[in-house]
């Protein structure tokens, strides 16, 4: 006797196929081998977080992917505060209050914001203009009280808050990372909890290699980081429009 034909169509191997795919899909074997995907998945994020830069006067340890990210030129729409409607408290998405944690900013609070169809009002350039506004009023704080304070005690502080700012920050890359959707309020806060992050650092380090009165000098000049950001973004609000 001949070999039995099982399938007589290319329509009945298709469809076998597709029957033996579901089976599998809903097998044990399948469950596991998914897990271990996504558990591969987590550990090459994770990874990625170990790659970067030490910091031992103040025992830390920054990601590169963090520091690339905090490099780059963002966007503030200076229209927000003009707008007839704002949001009911500012949108700060937990960047400014201890320990940093992301909070989601209301759907009332966005729909408030006078967002547009050009970069310089998105809603990431009106949710950027927040995070300017409490970088500039706390820079004049910080600036300050850097000047009295000695070497060691702001090296304290800025290993408590930094601390606390890059663990939150990975905390919140991870989290978005193994979301199963984009979150666009989500990379804002990441792009601007980068940008704190390395402001922060480069002011520490020119406190640091400058002393008082050098730090005081270069404030006089603008030569901050952060009077240097606000050039940055100016110059490329030039450009762009």
């Amino acid at each position: 006797m001949g070999r039995q034909t099982l399938y007589y169509t290319a329509e009945d191997r298709r469809v076998a196929k597709l029957e033996q795919a579901r089976h599998y899909r809903s097998s044990p074997r399948y469950s596991d081998a998914n897990r271990r995907r996504y558990e591969q998945r987590q550990q090459a994020h994770a990874a990625r977080l170990t790659i970067g830069v030490r910091l031992p006067h103040i025992s830390l340890s920054v990601p590169a992917l963090l520091l690339e990210r905090g490099a780059n030129v963002l966007r503030a729409s200076w229209s927000v505060y003009l707008a007839p409607t704002q949001p009911s408290t500012p949108p700060l998405m937990g960047l400014w209050t201890p320990p940093f944690i992301f909070v989601p900013v209301p759907p009332r609070d966005l729909a408030a914001l006078p967002t547009g169809d050009n970069l310089w009002n998105s809603l990431s350039a009106c949710l950027g203009t927040y995070q300017d506004t409490q970088i500039t009023e706390c820079a004049h704080a910080r600036y300050d009280r850097w000047l009295t304070e000695t070497e060691e005690r702001i090296a304290a502080e800025i290993r408590e808050e930094l601390g606390a700012r890059v663990a939150s920050w990975c905390r919140l890359w991870l989290a978005v990372q193994r979301a199963p959707g984009a979150d666009h309020v989500k990379q804002v806060a990441l792009d601007w909890g980068a940008k704190i992050i390395c402001l922060l650092l480069a002011e520490w380090e020119c406190r640091m290699r400058e002393g008082a009165k050098g730090y005081e000098a270069t404030r006089k000049l603008g030569r901050l980081p952060w009077q240097a950001m606000g050039k940055a973004f100016r110059c490329l609000f030039d450009v762009e429009m």
